[in-house]
Protein backbone atom coordinates (compact mmCIF):
# COMPACT_ATOMS: atom_id res chain seq x y z
CA UNK A 1 0.00 0.00 0.00
CA UNK A 2 1.27 3.67 -0.85
CA UNK A 3 2.55 5.72 1.76
CA UNK A 4 -0.42 8.33 1.43
CA UNK A 5 -3.18 5.90 1.66
CA UNK A 6 -1.65 4.88 5.33
CA UNK A 7 -0.88 8.88 6.21
CA UNK A 8 -4.22 10.10 9.07
CA UNK A 9 -3.59 13.47 6.98
CA UNK A 10 -2.40 14.71 3.42
CA UNK A 11 -1.05 17.73 2.89
CA UNK A 12 -0.42 19.43 -0.90
CA UNK A 13 2.40 22.04 -0.31
CA UNK A 14 0.96 24.50 -3.29
CA UNK A 15 -1.89 24.75 -5.66
CA UNK A 16 -4.10 21.85 -6.04
CA UNK A 17 -6.15 21.95 -9.56
CA UNK A 18 -8.21 19.24 -10.40
CA UNK A 19 -10.46 21.80 -12.65
CA UNK A 20 -12.72 19.16 -14.97
CA UNK A 21 -11.20 16.18 -14.17
CA UNK A 22 -12.80 13.17 -13.76
CA UNK A 23 -12.12 13.23 -10.03
CA UNK A 24 -15.05 11.53 -8.28
CA UNK A 25 -13.80 11.33 -4.52
CA UNK A 26 -11.22 13.12 -2.17
CA UNK A 27 -9.69 11.27 0.64
CA UNK A 28 -10.99 13.21 4.55
CA UNK A 29 -8.12 15.04 6.14
CA UNK A 30 -7.45 17.38 3.19
CA UNK A 31 -4.81 20.42 3.65
CA UNK A 32 -3.97 22.30 0.38
CA UNK A 33 -1.44 24.97 1.42
CA UNK A 34 -2.86 27.37 -1.74
CA UNK A 35 -5.82 27.83 -4.23
CA UNK A 36 -7.74 24.24 -4.51
CA UNK A 37 -9.93 24.43 -7.79
CA UNK A 38 -12.38 21.64 -8.67
CA UNK A 39 -14.41 23.33 -10.65
CA UNK A 40 -16.59 21.59 -13.47
CA UNK A 41 -15.28 18.22 -11.76
CA UNK A 42 -17.86 15.43 -10.58
CA UNK A 43 -17.14 15.17 -7.53
CA UNK A 44 -20.46 15.27 -5.46
CA UNK A 45 -18.88 15.33 -1.95
CA UNK A 46 -16.06 17.09 -0.10
CA UNK A 47 -13.66 15.32 2.48
CA UNK A 48 -13.91 15.92 5.80
CA UNK A 49 -11.72 17.99 7.69
CA UNK A 50 -10.88 19.81 4.83
CA UNK A 51 -8.29 23.38 5.16
CA UNK A 52 -7.72 25.32 2.27
CA UNK A 53 -5.24 28.43 3.06
CA UNK A 54 -6.32 29.92 -0.25
CA UNK A 55 -9.56 30.17 -2.53
CA UNK A 56 -11.82 27.18 -2.72
CA UNK A 57 -13.38 27.04 -5.71
CA UNK A 58 -16.23 24.94 -6.45
CA UNK A 59 -17.76 26.24 -8.88
CA UNK A 60 -20.09 24.16 -11.49
CA UNK A 61 -20.08 20.89 -9.22
CA UNK A 62 -23.16 18.52 -8.35
CA UNK A 63 -21.94 18.89 -4.82
CA UNK A 64 -25.18 19.41 -2.53
CA UNK A 65 -23.59 19.60 1.14
CA UNK A 66 -20.20 21.45 2.58
CA UNK A 67 -18.96 19.49 5.39
CA UNK A 68 -18.34 20.54 8.98
CA UNK A 69 -14.97 21.35 9.97
CA UNK A 70 -14.70 23.35 6.49
CA UNK A 71 -12.02 26.36 7.13
CA UNK A 72 -11.24 27.95 3.87
CA UNK A 73 -8.49 31.03 4.82
CA UNK A 74 -9.42 32.81 1.22
CA UNK A 75 -11.88 32.91 -1.04
CA UNK A 76 -15.03 30.04 -1.25
CA UNK A 77 -17.05 30.27 -4.60
CA UNK A 78 -20.26 28.02 -4.91
CA UNK A 79 -22.05 29.68 -7.75
CA UNK A 80 -23.87 27.00 -9.71
CA UNK A 81 -23.66 24.13 -7.08
CA UNK A 82 -26.75 22.65 -5.08
CA UNK A 83 -25.78 24.24 -2.25
CA UNK A 84 -28.65 24.73 -0.09
CA UNK A 85 -27.23 25.89 3.59
CA UNK A 86 -24.14 26.59 5.23
CA UNK A 87 -22.41 24.54 7.86
CA UNK A 88 -22.44 26.35 11.74
CA UNK A 89 -18.63 25.20 11.64
CA UNK A 90 -17.55 27.10 8.58
CA UNK A 91 -14.74 29.32 8.28
CA UNK A 92 -14.01 31.31 5.60
CA UNK A 93 -11.71 34.34 5.73
CA UNK A 94 -12.64 36.06 2.39
CA UNK A 95 -15.57 36.17 0.31
CA UNK A 96 -17.99 34.29 -0.67
CA UNK A 97 -19.82 33.73 -4.36
CA UNK A 98 -22.94 32.27 -3.71
CA UNK A 99 -24.87 33.17 -7.01
CA UNK A 100 -26.93 30.65 -8.78
CA UNK A 101 -27.37 28.25 -5.40
CA UNK A 102 -30.10 28.29 -3.03
CA UNK A 103 -28.91 28.98 0.11
CA UNK A 104 -31.13 29.75 2.75
CA UNK A 105 -29.89 28.88 6.39
CA UNK A 106 -27.65 32.31 5.71
CA UNK A 107 -28.96 35.75 5.37
CA UNK A 108 -27.97 36.66 1.84
CA UNK A 109 -30.11 38.58 -1.04
CA UNK A 110 -29.45 37.97 -4.32
CA UNK A 111 -29.79 40.42 -7.33
CA UNK A 112 -29.25 43.42 -6.31
CA UNK A 113 -27.78 47.28 -7.38
CA UNK A 114 -27.45 47.51 -11.16
CA UNK A 115 -25.09 44.69 -11.49
CA UNK A 116 -27.06 42.41 -9.37
CA UNK A 117 -24.90 41.85 -6.96
CA UNK A 118 -25.72 39.42 -4.01
CA UNK A 119 -25.17 41.05 -0.53
CA UNK A 120 -24.58 38.97 2.58
CA UNK A 121 -22.97 39.63 5.97
CA UNK A 122 -19.03 38.21 6.55
CA UNK A 123 -18.85 35.25 7.80
CA UNK A 124 -16.53 36.19 10.46
CA UNK A 125 -17.82 39.81 11.84
CA UNK A 126 -21.45 39.99 11.54
CA UNK A 127 -21.53 43.69 11.95
CA UNK A 128 -20.05 43.87 8.44
CA UNK A 129 -22.15 43.57 5.04
CA UNK A 130 -20.25 42.47 1.95
CA UNK A 131 -21.63 43.74 -1.74
CA UNK A 132 -19.48 42.57 -4.81
CA UNK A 133 -16.19 44.31 -3.88
CA UNK A 134 -17.25 46.63 -0.67
CA UNK A 135 -17.26 45.86 2.98
CA UNK A 136 -18.36 47.57 5.74
CA UNK A 137 -21.12 48.43 8.32
CA UNK A 138 -24.61 49.08 7.82
CA UNK A 139 -24.39 53.15 7.81
CA UNK A 140 -21.19 52.21 5.35
CA UNK A 141 -23.27 50.55 3.06
CA UNK A 142 -26.23 52.67 3.06
CA UNK A 143 -24.00 55.90 2.32
CA UNK A 144 -22.28 54.78 -0.20
CA UNK A 145 -25.48 52.94 -1.96
CA UNK A 146 -27.12 56.89 -1.50
CA UNK A 147 -23.38 57.75 -3.27
CA UNK A 148 -24.52 55.35 -6.34
CA UNK A 149 -28.47 55.47 -6.36
CA UNK A 150 -31.28 57.53 -6.32
CA UNK A 151 -34.88 57.77 -5.73
CA UNK A 152 -36.84 54.05 -5.34
CA UNK A 153 -33.37 52.48 -6.58
CA UNK A 154 -31.60 54.10 -3.70
CA UNK A 155 -34.42 53.30 -1.21
CA UNK A 156 -34.59 49.49 -2.30
CA UNK A 157 -31.36 48.81 -1.87
CA UNK A 158 -31.03 50.38 1.42
CA UNK A 159 -34.19 48.16 2.53
CA UNK A 160 -32.42 45.38 0.99
CA UNK A 161 -29.12 45.74 3.18
CA UNK A 162 -31.56 46.49 6.59
CA UNK A 163 -33.29 43.27 5.49
CA UNK A 164 -29.80 41.59 5.86
CA UNK A 165 -28.91 42.39 8.96
CA UNK A 166 -32.69 41.56 10.16
CA UNK A 167 -32.82 38.51 8.75
CA UNK A 168 -29.56 37.41 10.58
CA UNK A 169 -31.46 38.29 13.60
CA UNK A 170 -33.84 35.81 12.36
CA UNK A 171 -32.48 33.04 11.98
CA UNK A 172 -30.37 33.90 15.04
CA UNK A 173 -33.58 34.16 17.26
CA UNK A 174 -34.70 30.72 15.42
CA UNK A 175 -31.40 28.93 16.51
CA UNK A 176 -31.17 28.33 12.62
CA UNK A 177 -27.06 30.07 13.37
CA UNK A 178 -24.68 29.60 15.89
Amino acid sequence: MELWRKAKRLTVAGILDLRNTRIKELRDNLTVDENFYLAGTNTKKLPDNLTVHGDLVLSHTPIKKLPENLTVDGDLALTGTKIKGLPNSLIVGGDLYLIGTSITNYPVIYGCGRLGREIYLSLTDKSIIVIGCFKGTEEEAIERIKGEYSGSAADDYILKVKRCFSMYEELQENNILN
